[in-house]
């Protein structure tokens, strides 16, 4: 996995760039190509740059887990090696509350989509109190 990064490049215009690429393709394609390289290393970019910005580590997780991967829901991360779709978020450090309610929806009885999506937003509302970043991956 050959990941481009660009050191001068802030957080934060990394985000700009990538909201702006996002809406561009929803606008002009309806949606973002399939396996984008050029955005998916934007991806790491961005991880590496929020290591960067945060000590020289974070933690990331998958919101979606499966069969062995519900025993590490959040792990910690200092480079921005990850494949495309290996994470879901990016934090700034481990979070019980996250890695508890990213475990439960994991574990709970499926009991539709209303239900579930509350039990997304509420992961991703605690992502963003967190200061975390979802990753967008194609």
């Amino acid at each position: 996995m050959e990941t481009t990064l660009v050191s001068e490049t802030t957080l934060t215009q990394l985000l700009k760039d990538d909201a702006s690429y996002v809406v561009g393709c929803l606008r002009r394609d309806g949606g973002l190509p399939e396996a984008d390289t050029k955005h998916n290393d934007r991806q790491r970019a961005i991880i590496a740059a929020y290591i960067a910005e945060h000590g020289g580590v974070a933690w990331v997780g998958k919101i979606n887990i499966y069969g062995e991967e519900a025993g590490e829901v959040i792990w910690s991360v200092t480079t921005a090696d990850i494949y495309n779709f290996g994470a879901s978020f990016i934090v700034p450090g481990y979070d019980a509350e996250l890695s508890r309610l990213i475990t439960e929806r994991h574990y709970a009885d499926y009991g539709g989509t209303r239900r579930d999506g509350e039990r997304v937003d509420a992961i991703m509302a605690r992502i963003d109190t967190l200061g975390g970043y979802h990753l967008l991956w194609t």
